[in-house]
């Protein structure tokens, strides 16, 4: 290792000018090399954390013209969701949801529209990852009673009420559908549309523009069977439920959910599972924003190494001048016993050691840089509507400076290897004539 260092010296020693620019231009290149892989690592946890622990479920088959049919009656039940979620392990949380329909609302002499709204168990809201900003989620119990709650978005709330908190507490009078009515067989049908009041117990924060469409994250959140009509069970038909898993691909967990489905006595289950949004059985929007996500982080990476190339290449040429001008002294090396191999090792060491060392500057500069791309791109998807913020870290992930750092140094020693090779070539006898 001294050996290295001193020869490290003096190549500096001799150069100082072209050894500097040399190390900044490394440096550089381990910055950027650096900053991508930080982006990629965020945008590859943004896409693992919004998708792959998320899955949608239903109770039915799609046909070879790609159209899904529901199975009646559900092959799910409260005790089937609660064993898969306490047994399987590869589904960790479940929450049976329906999609409902309001027409429009009503706050106090006013008419509003909700552009989505959906009925769901209570642990609806911590598998799909929502915030709340104001009040609390409808409990367990009232969701097994079908008690007539609704949670809304923060823009929702602010839509109808003003603010978040004035939200909490009050009330708003659903338009859930039409009642016919027939005095007699020649009297003309009286239609009215039928309204239900809800109380609103908590309120959101919204869904980014990303998750809301891959995810069908609704507005307007109410307790699973609130739906019903008056004098119905408050217990609805589990035809679809949202499910927090270990990771693993849709296609995966179908197999798998069959196979568990079988042991629970439910044979020749037909179920569907897909990522996204779980009133759209075989949905493709989450797969394909997840695809896009991954792609983006590698395009990343991509142009992260071909900078760190582009930087490290004048590593080859340094190299070979340096072997020329010391080849004497090399000549000299191997007369004395160093192997041919010994000698491309050192050459190689050297300039590992080198770009480490450039490298370093780069990794701690590419922190700050880090953070300024992070921010640019949050207000780029801000702008857009996709998301609120929040979606990089302050910090980015420990492993990418330093995988940063690593890989400019075998990137040096790769490049350095052919001159080193040549210079392995210098001859003994050449050396001894030397000495």
């Amino acid at each position: 290792m001294s050996d290295i260092l001193m020869n490290a010296a003096r190549k500096a020693a001799k150069r100082p000018g072209k050894t500097l620019l040399q190390a900044l231009v490394i440096a550089a290149g381990a910055l950027a090399f650096s900053a991508g892989l930080s982006m990629a690592g965020s945008l590859q946890r943004l896409e693992r954390e919004t998708y792959r622990y998320r899955i949608s479920v239903a109770s039915g088959e799609t046909d070879e013209a790609g159209r899904f049919e529901y199975t009646r009656p559900s092959v799910f039940t409260d005790e089937i969701l609660g064993r898969l979620a306490s047994e399987t392990g590869f589904i960790t949380a479940t929450a049976a949801v329906n999609e409902t329909r309001w027409p429009a609302v009503r706050v106090g002499g006013s008419r509003y529209s909700i552009r989505s709204v959906l009925s769901a168990e209570a642990g609806y809201p911590d598998i799909m990852g929502l915030d709340l900003v104001a009040g609390r989620f409808f409990t367990a119990e009232e969701s097994a009673s079908g008690a007539r709650l609704v949670v809304l978005s923060r823009s929702a709330a602010v839509s109808l009420f003003g603010t978040e908190a004035d939200a909490v507490g009050k009330t708003i009078e659903s338009e859930r559908g039409v009642m016919m009515f027939r005095r007699g067989q020649d009297q003309a049908g009286q239609a009215r549309l039928a309204t239900e009041t809800y109380t609103v117990t908590g309120v959101y924060e919204d869904p980014s523009e990303l998750a809301r469409a891959a995810l069908g994250i609704p507005d307007a959140l109410i307790p699973f069977g609130a739906d019903r009509p008056p004098g119905l069970s408050a217990r609805s038909q589990i035809s679809v439920f949202v499910a927090e898993t270990d990771g693993s691909s849709a296609a995966a967990l179908k197999s798998r959910l069959t196979a568990a489905l079988a042991s629970m006595g439910v044979e020749d289950a037909k179920v569907e599972t897909w990522e996204g949004d779980p009133g759209t059985p075989n949905a493709t929007a989450a797969s394909e924003a997840r695809k896009a996500l991954s792609s983006l982080a590698g395009a990343i990476v991509g142009l992260g190494i071909l900078v760190l190339a582009a930087s490290v290449f004048g590593i080859y040429s340094s190299t070979a001048m340096e072997a020329a001008d010391g080849r004497k002294g090399t000549a000299v090396r191997r007369a004395l016993g160093e192997s041919s191999l010994g000698t491309v090792l050192r050459f190689m060491s050297s300039n590992a050691l080198f770009g480490a060392a450039a490298a370093v500057i780069g990794a701690l500069v590419s922190l700050p840089a880090y953070r300024a791309l992070a921010m640019a791109a949050e207000s780029v998807l801000s702008g857009a509507g996709m998301a609120r913020g929040g979606i990089f870290p302050s910090l980015p992930p420990l492993w990418a400076p330093v995988a940063a750092v690593a890989a400019t140094a075998l990137a040096c020693a790769l490049f350095s290897l052919p001159p080193a090779v040549g210079a392995s070539r210098a001859g003994i006898v050449e050396g001894i004539q030397e000495l």
